[in-house]
């Protein structure tokens, strides 16, 4: 976990823990976009903008 923190702020992040910024991206009881297992979701909506492509 230090090493991808590290490798991040290397690149310009400026948070201390990626992590929680991972699991804001698909908290979906917040509004907006948000990530989830079914692909990108539109929480206003409650559409599957981008659904996640299964091979």
């Amino acid at each position: 976990m230090k090493k991808f923190a590290g490798i991040l702020r290397d690149r310009g992040y400026a948070y201390d823990d990626p992590m929680y910024s991972l699991l804001f991206l698909c908290a979906t009881h917040l509004p907006y976009i948000r990530i989830t297992s079914k692909g990108m979701y539109d929480v206003m909506k409650k559409t599957i903008l981008f659904p996640t492509i299964m091979r």
